[in-house]
């Protein structure tokens, strides 16, 4: 797998069993991974990353959500995750908050290779 800053994954944080998505900030032999939450992990091991999945959510992923359950899809932020459930709390960006909201109603914007603006708003120097 060829790892760069800026390259989008999924990481197994702590070497832990579930997968938590977000940015490659620093290469070498091992990796620094800056988490959609924003926790930050050093010396990460290659066999704990992959190629971000889409579907892959956390604390602080940029989603798109069909708000109560309507046709549209609307931009936000997930704040909260209920994992028996499988339930989310969304930040929405024009300021709404919903709680409780199913995964099925939950897309993941089309990623892409971060723009240098994404990557100076999560903190990510390039």
């Amino acid at each position: 797998m060829l790892l760069h800053i800026g390259s989008r994954v999924d990481g197994l944080y702590a070497g832990g069993g579930v997968w938590f998505p977000g940015y490659i900030v620093e290469t070498g032999t091992l990796f620094t991974v800056k988490y959609d939450d924003g926790e930050v992990e050093e010396n990460v091991p290659e066999h704990f990353l992959r190629v971000h999945e889409l579907g892959t959510f956390s604390t602080g992923s940029r989603v798109l959500v069909r708000y109560g359950g309507g046709e549209e899809y609307y931009a936000g932020v997930i704040t909260g995750i209920d994992e028996e459930n499988q339930l989310y709390d969304i930040a929405y960006d024009d300021g709404e908050v919903e709680e409780n909201v199913a995964v099925n109603e939950i897309v993941a914007p089309v990623d892409s290779e971060p723009t240098e603006a994404l990557l100076e708003f999560k903190g990510i120097i390039i």
